[in-house]
């Protein structure tokens, strides 16, 4: 049983360390309806609770958009746009496609 424990406990280790490393990306997919600007983004997907959050966000550096730093809130984000937050959270914009309503 111990030798058990043991074995998970490496293994979460493990998988920490991956994701802190950037060896596993856990990519969040969020529903949006059609292009939509990133500070709006932000909003829409929780990740800032107001705009002034968002502008700071931004701002600040804090905000890559397929791996580059983005500094305009107004950048409008198209399908499958990657937007990462303080190098950890990643989400990827879907746009639901207006055929399957």
């Amino acid at each position: 049983m111990f030798y058990v424990l043991m074995k998970l406990i490496i293994y979460l280790f493990y998988y920490l360390y991956a994701l802190k490393m950037g060896v596993i990306n856990l990519i969040k997919d969020v529903e949006v309806s059609g292009p939509i600007k990133l500070d709006q983004f932000l909003k829409w997907a929780n990740i800032a609770s107001t705009g002034g959050h968002a502008k700071i966000l931004i701002q600040t550096g804090n905000v890559k958009v397929n791996g580059a730093v983005e500094l305009r809130r107004g950048r409008v984000l198209k399908k499958d746009d990657q937007v990462q937050i303080d190098d950890q959270s990643v989400y990827r914009v879907f746009i639901k496609d207006k055929e399957c309503k």
